[in-house]
C-alpha cells in the first residue's frame, strides 16, 4: 500500500486507546482513523518489536484501504527494507483464542506468515509471565 503520510511512533503511541478516533490533517484534507482497535492496543501494551526476530517499529504510515484509512506500523529489516508489523493471535482464533489484545503480540509480517496457524504450548510462557504487566 502507498503511504499517504508517515508519523513517528512516539507521536502515535500516546494517542492509542482514547479517543476512539483521531482527526489527522493531511494534504488531501482531514481524515478520521481509529487508534483504539485491538490491533493498536496490542502495540501499546505488548510493544512495537517483533517477538521472534526483533524488528522494531519505527513509524506509523497512514494508508487507504478501499474507503477506510488505517495507521499501520512499519520497521526496517537488516537490508533496510520496510516490513509491516502485525498483531498476531497467541492462541489462534481458529483454535478458540480470544479476539482481544491480551491474546495478541507484535510480530512482523514475515514471522507471522512463517508461524501460520500453529500453536505451541511453549509460546504461552511469555503470556503467563507477563500477564500481570497488562493494564486493564
Amino acid at each position: 500500500m502507498k503511504h499517504l503520510q508517515k508519523f513517528p511512533v512516539e507521536h502515535v503511541l500516546p494517542l492509542i486507546g482514547w479517543p476512539r478516533k483521531v482527526k489527522i490533517k493531511i494534504p488531501l484534507g482531514d481524515i478520521k482513523t481509529s487508534v483504539s482497535s485491538q490491533r493498536m492496543l496490542t502495540y501499546k501494551y505488548d510493544g512495537i518489536t517483533c517477538r521472534y526476530c526483533g524488528i522494531k517499529g519505527r513509524f506509523f504510515a497512514l494508508e487507504k484501504n478501499g474507503k477506510k484509512f488505517n495507521l499501520n506500523l512499519y520497521g526496517y529489516d537488516e537490508h533496510n527494507h520496510e516490513v509491516m508489523l502485525t498483531s498476531d493471535h497467541i492462541i489462534p482464533k481458529s483454535k478458540g483464542g480470544s479476539f482481544y489484545y491480551w491474546n495478541r503480540r507484535c510480530l512482523c509480517s514475515k514471522c507471522n506468515s512463517k508461524r501460520g496457524n500453529e500453536f505451541l504450548w511453549e509460546q504461552m510462557n511469555f503470556f503467563r509471565t507477563n500477564y500481570h504487566s497488562f493494564q486493564f
